[in-house]
């Protein structure tokens, strides 16, 4: 069930944190956490981090129960928030209303923000994140711009 495991816990953090550098983020975690899991099982019993203990034993018995897959994604979370603070938490709105693109239109006097072709109707233009969503950016009127199709979906 690791494999499986890896991809909930991936999928979740990819899904509800942003960070320019997310995914070598996470490489560097998931390496660290398995030496800090090997350096706790050197450890005499008495002196042993609980959590890593109760990790490992929920590895080793129901790998595939949910409660069990659920447990572990929580621990795995917990740590890689511990050690990355500066990630922050999506915008759960990603896509920008007609109210706010029709304020964008108008903010840019109806034209593209990066190649200046005229966005002759407001279907002609894309709300962009100028900090990508990705990246934890939010999806406000402060980080947007107009920009036309082609531009925002070239990624140039």
């Amino acid at each position: 069930s690791y494999p499986q495991l890896m991809y909930l816990f991936t999928g979740f953090i990819l899904d509800q944190y942003g960070a320019a550098d997310l995914k070598s983020r996470l490489k560097g975690f998931l390496t660290a956490f398995r030496l800090e899991r090997n350096l706790n099982l050197q450890r005499d019993e008495d002196s042993r981090d609980a959590e890593l203990s109760e990790y490992g034993r929920l590895m080793q018995q129901g790998t595939n129960d949910p409660s069990s897959m659920r447990k572990r994604v929580e621990i795995l979370t917990k740590r890689f928030l511990a050690a990355n603070p500066d990630v922050v938490l999506k915008d759960p709105k990603r896509a920008f209303s007609l109210e706010e693109r029709w304020v964008l239109w108008q903010r840019s006097e109806k034209k593209c923000e990066q190649c200046h072709i005229a966005l002759p109707a407001l279907e002609d233009l894309d709300g962009d994140h100028i900090v990508w969503h990705i990246e934890g950016g939010p999806t406000s009127l402060e980080n947007a711009r107009a920009l036309c199709i082609n531009c925002n979906r070239s990624g140039a």
